[in-house]
């Protein structure tokens, strides 16, 4: 194989993945990326916008289907969607009404008080 896979190309070759596995049997690919509060901790300007493109470009990518088989889970605390200078609030100002809205992320309880 005669190509290096590097930061620019990941996630085309994620996707490629993602259709591969496809192809042999399964439905398609999950990918889980956790701890995404670190991605806001980043203290150099430069790297924390190149990061939150990078997540940018997943989320357009998958809500206009041009990542056929892939999902994709983003996993962060609630001060990490909460923080009114992080990612939410990035992806809103860069995606206006397309932009995912903080109650649909924020975690849900899975049981009923009763």
């Amino acid at each position: 194989m005669g190509v290096i896979i590097d930061d620019e190309t990941l996630f085309y070759h994620i996707k490629l993945l993602g259709k591969f596995v496809a192809e042999i049997i399964y439905e398609g690919l999950l990918i889980l990326v956790d701890e995404a509060v670190n991605l806001y901790q980043i203290s150099t300007t430069v790297t924390h916008e190149k990061n939150y493109n990078g997540l940018l470009a997943i989320f357009n990518d998958t809500k206009q289907c041009k990542a056929e088989y892939l999902g994709i889970c983003i996993g962060g605390t609630t001060k990490f969607l909460e923080d009114p200078t992080q990612i939410v609030d990035y992806f809103q100002t860069k995606l206006g009404a397309d932009a995912p809205k903080k109650a649909d992320l924020l975690p849900k309880p899975m049981y009923k008080n009763i």
